[in-house]
């Protein structure tokens, strides 16, 4: 029997591998452990041991099943191995984090707080590795998280019960004991991170991240909220520099988001972007900063990977399409844990399971620059910015600023257009890891060409068929540019009427202006 259930499991994971073929980008698949029931969370743990002199470390995904959580060995990822399997009440939710050498895990259906020493539950010594039933002020709850300095924050306890926000607990006497310090009632809370004195909470239900002072436990203190950009804030994660912030809107067409949180005070967007699908029903669910990158889970479109070294500029670098499903709706990928030494990426999809995944991505190529206008150097707003070969379109902003990028290197050809102006291309050798400048200028195009046009009395021009006739009421510099807003000719002039011959002009369309760019006349030489 287990012969047979082992070549099913090689198929189903040849299945995965024939069928992703095109649905991936710099992500490989090392390994796919099947499970006979649905899986939601996933977190990791590495078990380092010293025998003499030499560490040695193992790792463990540790996956919240629908009946129990689920350790499994992918210190070799090819051939990933379960250890042990610990019982709960069945539950279609289950979130984990670790804390030293314990494993907490909550589901949304009872039995509290679920504890295992992961170090005994590693050496078999299972019947002593698990608490549950603790003596808490909850018997279900939606999610957790477990800080730097050893405190328990519950997210949603009581759940489905939206007006308890968070409970807060010690680890640090007895990580099998936790001591409840205080709680969060204003409004419900999914999920969050805290990092320092600070709580970063995700108000699915308010709309809003709260920003909230934890120094003293019993009595936090909300600073600060910010919507999200569908209002179904789900999970919410810190830079590493502590000054930009990255949620996901848990809803169809929802949207990973970037927000400038330096000052709490005046908290900003900074950008926003899909699954690389482009597929706009498609639902995010949590996010993960690892150092430069943002790991996303998104539901029925597997994992996203975004390069995050400049946060208004989101770039996608790498996916892996995890599910045979599509569209819309909280099914396929669920969690993602990034944070392995080894480097690998695990995922749990709720109906394919445990996925075990190779980076192979690195920093994206990036240009960044500003466009203006070619007559009037104004800067030029709602400009698309297109890299051809790229699934997305950026936009320049109110000061002409543009951003966008690409996941590999290469010569790329950017095309640049407004409605009004002459689109341009221009081709640019882009590199990973570094951020090409490039200012463009755009030309106006005018719908109706008159041979004759009189700005004012300062600057006239006529045009006949290879010469064009200036009148000049003071000195200017007179330039005249092409198309593509490369300059052909440029003199300086006195007052009065002068001749400018075109027989060397190639047909097209031209453009003279004076000095001050004030005065343009377009004509077109056939």
């Amino acid at each position: 029997m287990k012969t047979l259930k082992k070549f099913f499991i090689f198929l189903f994971l040849n299945i995965y591998l024939f069928s992703y073929s095109q649905e991936r980008l710099n992500l490989n698949l090392i390994s796919n452990f099947a499970y006979e029931q649905e899986i939601f969370d996933i977190w990791g743990y590495t078990f380092e041991q010293q025998i003499d002199s030499t560490i040695t470390k193992r790792e463990f995904a540790l996956v919240g099943a629908q009946n129990g959580i689920s350790i499994v060995e992918i210190t070799n990822p090819e051939t990933p191995i379960e250890i042990a399997f610990f019982n709960g009440v069945i539950s279609t939710h289950r979130d984990i984090k670790t804390w030293q050498n314990f494993l907490y895990c909550v589901n949304e259906t009872s039995s509290g707080l679920q504890i295992v020493d992961l170090n005994e539950a590693i050496g078999g010594n299972i019947d002593i590795a698990y608490s549950e039933n603790l003596d808490l002020n909850f018997n279900e709850a939606h999610n957790l998280f477990i800080d730097e300095n050893g405190f328990l924050y519950v997210f949603g306890p009581n759940y489905p019960t939206i007006s308890d926000g968070c409970q807060i607990y010690d680890l640090n006497i007895d990580p099998m004991n936790p001591i409840f310090k205080g709680s969060i009632d204003e409004f419900y809370i999914h999920d969050g991170m805290v990092r320092g004195d600070t709580l970063w909470a995700a108000g699915i239900y308010a709309g809003f991240f709260a920003v909230i002072d934890v120094s003293d436990k019993t009595n936090p203190n909300i600073l600060a909220t910010q919507s999200t950009p569908s209002n179904k804030a789900h999970n919410c994660w810190l830079s590493d520099d502590g000054n930009y912030l990255f949620t996901t809107d848990e809803v169809d067409g929802g949207y990973i988001a970037s927000f400038d949180v330096s000052d709490i005070n005046n908290i900003e967007e900074i950008d926003r972007v899909q699954s690389w699908s482009n597929m706009t029903n498609v639902m995010p669910h949590n996010t993960f900063v690892d150092g430069n990158f943002l790991v996303s889970s998104y539901y029925k479109d597997g994992i996203m990977i975004h390069d995050i070294s400049q946060p208004s500029n989101i770039i996608e670098v790498g996916y892996f399409d995890t599910s045979l499903l599509s569209g819309g709706g909280s099914e396929g990928a669920w969690g993602v844990y990034p944070y392995l030494s080894s480097g690998n990426i695990v995922v749990s999809d709720i109906q394919s399971g445990l996925f075990i995944l190779e980076r192979k991505f690195n920093n994206a190529s990036l240009i960044n620059g500003i466009i203006s206008d070619g007559i009037t150097n104004q800067p030029l707003s709602q400009v698309q910015v297109e890299i051809v070969g790229s699934n997305d379109i950026a936009l320049s902003d109110f000061n002409g600023i543009y951003q966008t990028g690409i996941h590999d290197d290469g010569i790329y050809l950017i095309n640049f257009s407004l409605d009004g102006y002459t689109s341009l291309s221009e081709s640019v050798n882009l590199i990973n890891g570094e951020i090409y400048m490039q200012n463009v200028q755009l030309f106006p195009v005018e719908v109706n060409v008159n041979l004759i046009k009189n700005i004012n009395d300062n600057f006239q021009a006529k045009f006949h068929t290879n010469i064009v006739e200036i009148y000049l009421s003071y000195p200017q510099n007179i330039q005249i540019f092409n198309n593509s807003g490369k300059i052909v000719f440029q003199k300086e002039f006195s007052n009065g009427k002068f001749l400018i011959d075109l027989n060397h002009f190639n047909n097209g369309v031209y453009f003279i202006t004076n000095s001050k760019f004030n005065k343009i006349v377009k004509w077109i030489k056939i």
